[in-house]
């Protein structure tokens, strides 16, 4: 039987490891405490060494730097390309990591074919769209397809590959202050006071961000204080995201508004410590995003671990849910304003509990233990 327990996982991101941390990161957190040699591959860059350098990490995760020695895919195709990145990681596994039992990818466009590395497992978990809408090379050179939407699996899964939706995981930092909550209610709380503290947490450069109601809210609420937590430049984002004039402007607005605080990139630590002393937590995006799935946001699953009142528009995966207050039209001041009215309600212990129980369903260690189950019985299949 199958169990990521003593193996060595490459995790290829199209992100580079940083302050922000979402799924890719925490699944390669998560496996390194399970006892695993993970490998974190992070976006090559024009920069550093083509024989790659690995970077500890205090987590027990090694991040491997690199630049590529295939660049140009469509200019010298894709069969030299693929040959020279082949070459490139055969050496980086000869003198840097060792051969991975698995190869998990999250990036749909720098490799095209997973057995470049050998391993006997290959995963492709894509958690975004792309740009044309089209199944990426990679995508037919996986064992097992996993994504956190089925609209993503859609056009990403190749027929006679199995794909499965595993919902966005929680790290033990919202984990652990989750099961505080849980605790402070079962002791019995005083129902709160609204006090007019929202939050948001997330890449204000995310290209699905709803920007102008984002400023709508805080313009029509001055007596609210609006904390955000990201980067407010490109240099401190780790994440992917657009940068310009648009994303710019919006920052600059929300900087120079008196109740907004610009909280900067800071950690999941950071943002729990201040979680006590919020009211609402937002997430405003558009119902169509060229590059980012709307339908499971991976901020959301954070926020309802808090237990706080979620103002969110429509996401597909909690659409049979009440877990989150639903803003379904244009006038998004009219909804947030309904929400604040019906505060104590959504504030209540009840409904608080519901938000974090259903969080702690969704912890990455019981998702890799899905992914486990969902290993072992490709292998069945196939006896």
């Amino acid at each position: 039987m199958f169990t990521f327990s003593d193996k060595t996982i490459f995790i290829l991101s199209p992100e580079a490891w940083g302050v922000m941390r979402i799924s890719k990161h925490h699944y390669a957190v998560e496996l390194a405490k399970m006892g695993n040699r993970v490998f974190f591959f992070e976006p090559p860059t024009l920069q550093g060494s083509t024989r790659g350098v690995l970077i500890p990490t205090n987590e027990g995760v090694q991040r491997v730097t690199y630049k590529p020695v295939a660049r140009g895919k469509r200019y010298i195709g894709r069969k030299l390309y693929a040959l020279m990145q082949r070459t490139q990681m055969r050496r980086f596994i000869r003198e840097l990591t060792g051969k991975p039992d698995v190869v998990w990818c999250f990036d749909q466009g720098t490799f095209d074919d997973l057995n470049i590395f050998g391993a006997p497992l290959r995963i492709f978990h894509p958690v975004d769209h792309n740009l044309e809408r089209c199944m990426p090379s990679v995508a037919h050179t996986a064992d097992l397809v996993f994504s956190t939407s089925h609209k993503i699996l859609e056009y990403m899964c190749p027929s006679g590959t199995k794909g499965i939706v595993i919902h966005h995981g929680l790290n033990v930092t919202f984990e652990r202050f989750a099961r505080h909550q849980l605790d402070r209610f079962s002791e019995g709380v005083t129902q709160p006071v609204f006090g007019g503290r929202i939050g948001f947490w997330g890449s204000l450069f995310k290209e699905s961000l709803d920007r102008r109601k984002v400023l709508m809210l805080v313009k029509a609420f001055p007596d609210y204080t609006f904390l955000c937590w990201g980067a407010s430049q490109m240099a401190q984002n780790n994440l992917a995201g657009k940068n310009d004039a648009e994303v710019a402007t919006f920052i600059q607005a929300l900087s120079a508004s008196p109740n907004v605080k610009m909280m900067g990139p800071g950690t999941a630590e950071d943002f729990i410590a201040e979680v006590p002393g919020l009211d609402i937590l937002l997430n405003v995006e558009f119902e169509y995003s060229a590059r980012w799935d709307n339908g499971n946001p991976h901020k959301l699953m954070e926020y309802l671990s808090t237990g706080k009142p979620v103002f969110s528009t429509p996401a597909l995966m909690y659409a049979d849910t009440d877990l989150l207050f639903v803003s379904r039209s244009e006038d998004v001041v009219s909804d947030f304003r309904t929400l604040v009215d019906e505060w104590a309600t959504w504030s209540d212990a009840a409904e608080s509990r519901k938000r974090i129980q259903f969080a702690l369903e969704n912890t990455y260690r019981q998702q890799i233990g899905r992914i486990e189950s969902h290993i072992n019985g490709l292998s069945h299949e196939g006896d």
